[in-house]
């Protein structure tokens, strides 16, 4: 029996052992178990940074670099890290159907609902109309801060006096008129980007911030030309309406820039007005001279490496162009007997243009007061856009062609005559009207511009059965090279810049026209080669009379 009862207890402490044993070993299992679900679930879930967009996706933003950036058209990504654009190296657009809401930054333009452009609170831009916020991984909750704005800038005419082309903030232009393209006329054009400090913060989820730092950026863009154009033809730009009050404007001039071009050939027909819409400038010219071709779809230096240096007429003459790629010139001028000279005989002046920009000089070659050959004929010059002289670029017909005797003053108007007839083949000395196309009713001279006053129109000349109406100084502005006037005349303060290295070297410059008003009848009349006033001959002693021949 009691052998009996010893092995009983035997196997209930071994039972008891092994259930202890058991049960242990599935705690410690469930424990392990839980332990491992608890450290798996305390790890940070990582996913995606949160970030803005404005087209789904492809462009994100999530920081001060990818914030300040742009999207053109063709879905291209332009960061300020990346950006290398400059006034010399702008950003070409992709299309040249590109609008201003084509070029895309994360301020919405006022037709997409934004009434507060060109600045955009960001934290607007999470909920309607907008939407911009996405997180990939779903987190949501988003908060949003900073501010962002932008400004637009071009070279436009000033709507007041003395209306000059400057640069000026077109953003007001651009919420009103997002989609108008960008003229490729118009130089290039400034975007320049703005923020504040900010970021991006999701309620869960890591990452789950973006930081923005307040910055800056501009782009400079150019429209992308369907073709090769060219923009405008540039003679000296003074003067015109924008310099003083009293000048007028033609058809086709713009303020600080020139003679707009609406088509590249010449018609040749230069009677009657509607003929100055018709034809390029120039119609007149002389050695020395020389204009600014500005354009848009080639460069300056593709121009003359298709046309070469030198062009040359088909109609064997002996005027010859000289092309050179660089930049429009600094023109200069003073106020009407504002400027001033100084203590190295240097032209102090103001500068009476929007600025320097690439362009294809052009300058004639021709017979001047010393050449053997001085014939001229009526010549036409053609400039290509390319090799195979298919794409004609611009034309221009010269139908008067001027020679200067400079350093000799003549005291009366039959000496001047007979110095012109001297030069032989057809040459004479101008009417005022082989000049200027300017009035003055103080001599009786109306044959003129009909309406104009003492001072020349900015347009090309035309015929008025068989009469021109405007030469040389309304054509190419002021000639006079203001440096080699110094001490000559009462104007020692010099007017303009005029052209240097010719001989145009004073203002005034005989006519055979006579005076017509009762007063003063018969009696010779010069014409101020600064802006094509007529005048008397004997009106001042301080006069440095010059002689100007023209043919035919």
């Amino acid at each position: 029996m009691l052998i009996f009862n010893k092995q009983l207890r035997n196997i209930i402490v071994t039972s008891s052992i092994t259930l202890f044993i058991v049960i242990t070993l599935s705690l410690t299992i469930n424990v392990n178990d839980v332990n491992a679900l608890s450290s798996s679930s305390v790890k940070p879930i990582h996913g995606h940074l949160p970030y803005l967009t404005f087209d789904n996706g492809i462009t994100k933003i999530n920081d001060t670099d990818s914030l300040l950036g742009i999207t053109l058209s063709d879905n291209s990504i332009i960061r300020p890290s990346k950006d290398v654009s400059s006034e010399d190296n702008p950003i070409i657009l992709p299309n040249t159907a590109d609008t201003f809401e084509n070029i895309q930054t994360i301020v919405p333009l006022a037709n997409k609902g934004n009434n507060n452009y060109p600045n955009v609170n960001l934290n607007a831009l999470i909920d309607e109309p907008y939407n911009y916020f996405t997180d990939e991984d779903g987190d949501s909750g988003a908060k949003v801060t900073g501010n962002i704005s932008i400004k637009w800038k071009n070279y436009q005419s000033s709507p007041i006096y003395p209306y000059k082309i400057e640069e000026r903030d077109i953003t007001d232009l651009v919420k009103n008129n997002p989609k108008m393209k960008l003229n490729p006329c118009n130089g290039i054009y400034k975007l320049i980007i703005n923020t504040s400090n900010g970021h991006i913060k999701t309620e869960y989820g890591l990452p789950n911030y973006s930081e923005f730092s307040d910055g800056n950026h501009t782009y400079y863009i150019k429209p992308n030309a369907e073709q090769a154009f060219v923009c405008y033809a540039q003679p000296n730009i003074v003067y015109h309406s924008g310099f003083e009050p009293g000048f007028y404007d033609g058809t086709t001039w713009t303020n600080y820039q020139g003679y707009r071009v609406f088509n590249p050939s010449n018609s040749g027909n230069y009677s009657g007005q509607s003929s100055i819409t018709k034809n390029n400038f120039p119609s007149t010219g002389a050695d020395g001279l020389y204009f600014y071709l500005t354009l848009a779809g080639i460069t300056p230096e593709k121009v003359v490496e298709i046309n070469g240096n030198i062009i040359r007429s088909d109609e064997n003459s002996n005027i010859s162009l000289v092309l050179e790629a660089g930049k429009t010139s600094y023109w200069s001028a003073s106020k009407w007997r504002a400027g001033s000279i100084n203590t190295k005989g240097k032209f102090v002046g103001t500068h009476w243009n929007k600025g320097i920009e690439p362009a294809v000089k052009v300058t004639l070659n021709g017979p001047k007061f010393d050449s053997t050959n001085k014939d001229f004929k009526p010549v036409t010059f053609k400039i290509y856009a390319d090799k195979a002289k298919s794409q004609l670029l611009y034309e221009f017909r010269l139908m008067r062609w001027y020679i200067v005797q400079p350093e000799v003053e003549y005291e009366n108007q039959m000496a001047a005559i007979n110095y012109c007839q001297k030069l032989g083949v057809n040459y004479r000395l101008p009417d005022v009207n082989d000049f200027t196309n300017a009035n003055e009713t103080n001599v009786g001279w109306s044959n003129g511009f009909p309406g104009q006053g003492d001072k020349y129109a900015r347009q090309l000349s035309y015929q008025d059965n068989a009469r021109w109406i405007g030469g040389l100084f309304n054509e190419w502005g002021c000639l006079a090279n203001g440096a080699s006037i110094i001490g000559k005349d009462k104007y020692t303060n010099g007017l303009c810049s005029g052209y240097p290295s010719t001989n145009w070297d004073s203002y005034y410059y005989w006519t055979k026209s006579t005076a017509l008003n009762s007063n003063d009848y018969g009696k010779g009349l010069l014409v101020f080669s600064g802006y094509g006033r007529p005048v008397l001959y004997d009106a001042s002693p301080n006069y440095i009379r010059r002689v100007a021949c023209v043919t035919p």
